[in-house]
């Protein structure tokens, strides 16, 4: 007992902060988040007359309820109410004050906190200082704001990450901060005579870390940001005549904050004549004390000074260490060598067995030489019960690590003769499972089965929840939306079932599928690019079509046994890869490396999945595209129209279709907007459950 007393007292003696910070409240000065569609203040859980429902910051999650005139309570943790068992939401956070998952209000609807699958969008995070910073996304009133460098912008709490930081607003004095330099516009005053559009941009770089967040500001509000960037430009056109200041911000990734100066952006005449006292104006002259500073490089360095490092040099020429020729080199001794007395072997099968056998004996005897020491350890009357597990465990780990450099520093010891055939088998478990994640095409599915869901109605919806088009799932859960470039959120509905799911929340991947959606506004950036993020769904009643299709096995890409060998992929993988980390660890061998770097492709590979083409083109002899196109798809044996699909501008097109064979014709579209078919295609096999041929045609 007296021994655990020790360590508590040395554990909050050494480590204080992590106990006196390890709850927190918010302030009562810095409790204000901004709702960025109306500017309305949004109290994050500072209360007086309602002191119950203040929010509380702990290490693992956030509790309480915030409030907004306009978007009424929002619950941080479903712990408020009791309604855990029900809908499990809350907002999590981890040591170093990284905020996600949901909160829930019956006006804002679900309330993201992150992660987001539009990486220009920074989740919210918690400094040394306790200062909110980031944005959530509210599902009916879009961005809420906390930055305390906006005005009525800023949420406090006394609860500290475990991250120690330096820089501006950091708390130390060792970081360096990140440095700004302005590439347009390059004036402090910039006059334009008539509105126009500016470019502004600015790069950062952090002499002792990296850049996490550059911003730009307009008049203290926010207009841009980028994450994980070292430059930020955007086009920027001012709403009427007048004065602007323009402000650049970066932050690195010791949370070094540092802003630039503000320089005027002036539209309809000159500022520094309507200004003439502003000092921005203000030039130096001839007099301007900076000119009359003294250069510290011009003072006089003194040079007769004997240098003190010559006299504090312990070592003279006649005590120098020893070197290698005084020293008996230690491979001399009999160490262990997994060729020793194999090269008089005169077979290449006789060398194989030889090492095999010597690596096997090697690992024996040192094991049951460790064992007879921890023997004499345990049965010695000398040292308390704690030296002994010091010890014993200390000659434990000696062995381990004195056997692993023989184990693996050659292909063909005892343990590699079997553990090299499975690492390379359990990569190709996992190139399979890549494979099968690798589909050209969005699945809607149940987050508990992982069975895909239909009939779904999927609606892609533009920032304004504008519908720019509407899917269908089929019995596979399939579906995609061939779209321009912008941003987008999708919103899934289908009865006995709830969305985004919260069993799932905070993943971006799951056992079969990849790039899992929860109603994040994304970006598309190229045009032609397709929508097929895989959308988990919870159930929240039985469904017996679900359980009908299941029954029947109708689905024709998914089984119960893809889920079996989809886990069993994982496994193989997440051992085969330990081991070749603890390979290369304790043998740098040519085989280590290139097993291992084998692990980090797949790795990658299993992250990001393997892009496929996934569209067709209809395009004209001369490579031309086909605008808006109609592509008619027909049952190649019954004749029947199945379906209809129009080309986009650039005549792509995107076509899933059950397995089987087809025929299509196509129209082109004339200038007076009729259409005239000018295409049949010849049968056309859909084995891998969509159409993507190039079509070129002679007009």
């Amino acid at each position: 007992m007296k021994f655990l007393k020790k360590i508590l007292f040395l554990t909050l003696f050494l480590f204080p902060s992590s106990f006196i910070f390890a709850v927190g409240n918010i302030d009562s000065v810095n409790y204000k988040a901004k709702l960025e569609s109306d500017s309305s203040i949004i109290n994050f859980g500072y209360f007086t007359t309602n002191s119950d429902k203040n929010v509380t910051v702990t290490s693992s999650e956030l509790t309480g309820y915030i409030w907004g005139e306009n978007i009424g309570w929002i619950s941080l943790n479903c712990s408020n109410n009791s309604s855990c068992g029900g809908s499990d939401f809350k907002v999590s956070n981890t040591t170093s004050g990284v905020l996600s998952g949901f909160a829930w209000g019956e006006n804002a609807g679900w309330v993201n906190f992150g992660p987001f699958d539009n990486s220009s969008a920074q989740t919210v995070t918690i400094d040394s200082n306790g200062n909110f910073d980031g944005y959530a996304w509210s599902q009916n009133y879009g961005w809420i704001q906390f930055d305390c460098g906006v005005v009525d912008a800023c949420v406090n709490t006394s609860w500290r990450n475990t991250v120690v930081t330096g820089g501006g607003g950091g708390g130390g004095n060792d970081n360096i901060l990140p440095i700004i330099t302005v590439l347009n516009p390059t004036n402090t005053v910039n006059n334009y005579a008539t509105l126009q559009n500016v470019t502004l941009s600015a790069n950062a770089t952090d002499p002792d870390g990296s850049i996490l967040k550059i911003f730009i500001y307009i008049d203290d509000v926010l207009v841009a940001l980028v994450n994980n960037s070292n430059s930020i430009s955007i086009p920027w056109t001012p709403p009427s005549l007048g004065d602007y200041e323009l402000k650049y911000r970066a932050i690195d990734n010791s949370r070094g904050d540092v802003y630039t100066g503000i320089i005027i952006l002036n539209f309809g005449g000159d500022f520094c004549t309507l200004n003439p006292q502003n000092s921005l104006c203000s030039s130096p002259g001839d007099d301007d004390p900076v000119d009359e500073e003294e250069d510290p490089t011009d003072e006089d360095v003194p040079v007769d000074e004997e240098d003190p490092g010559d006299d504090l040099d312990p070592i003279d020429d006649d005590d120098n260490p020893p070197t290698d020729d005084d020293e008996e080199d230690p491979s001399d001794d009999d160490v262990f060598d997994p060729l020793t007395g194999c090269e008089y072997e005169t077979s290449i099968l006789g060398v194989i067995w030889c090492i095999i056998i010597d690596t096997y004996d090697y690992t024996i005897d040192t094991f049951l030489a460790a064992f007879d020491e921890m023997k004499e350890i345990i049965t010695s009357d000398y040292g308390n019960p704690i030296i002994k597990m010091i010890g014993i465990v200390g000659i434990l780990f000696g062995a381990i690590f004195s056997v692993l450099p023989k184990l693996f520093g050659t292909p063909l010891s005892f343990t590699e003769i079997w553990m090299l055939p499975y690492r390379l088998w359990s990569a190709l478990m996992s190139a399979f499972g890549i494979k099968k994640r690798a589909r050209p095409w969005g699945t809607v599915y149940d987050a508990v089965t992982k069975q895909p869901l239909d009939p779904v109605m999927v609606s892609l919806q533009d920032l304004e929840g504008k519908e720019i088009q509407s899917s269908i799932t089929d019995m596979d859960g399939r579906y995609g939306f061939l779209v321009e470039p912008g941003k987008y959120r999708l919103l899934p509905k289908k009865t006995h079932y709830s969305f985004p799911s919260l069993k799932l929340v905070g993943k971006t991947r799951d056992e079969i599928y990849l790039d899992l959606y929860f109603g994040d506004v994304f970006e598309v950036s190229r045009a032609g690019d397709v929508i097929i993020k895989n959308i988990p769904m919870d159930p929240i009643g039985f469904d017996w079509n679900e359980f009908a299709k299941r029954d029947q096995k109708l689905m024709k890409y998914y089984s119960k046994r893809d889920v079996f060998l989809t886990k069993l992929s994982d496994s193989f993988f997440s051992f085969g890869f330990t081991v070749s980390c603890l390979a290369i660890l304790s043998s740098f061998s040519t085989y280590n490396i290139l097993v291992f770097c084998l692990y980090l492709i797949l790795l990658f590979l299993r992250e990001t999945g393997i892009k496929t083409k996934n569209f067709g083109k209809i395009l004209d002899v001369e490579g031309n595209p086909i605008s808006f196109a109609i592509i008619k798809v027909y049952n190649s044996d019954t004749q029947t129209l199945i379906s209809k699909k129009v080309a986009n501008k650039y005549g792509q097109y995107y076509c899933l279709m059950p397995q089987g064979n087809y025929y299509v014709e196509i129209d082109q579209k004339l200038a007076d907007e009729s259409y005239k078919t000018v295409f049949k295609s010849g049968v056309i096999n859909a084995n891998k459950g969509y159409i993507n041929e190039v079509f070129k045609i002679n007009l």
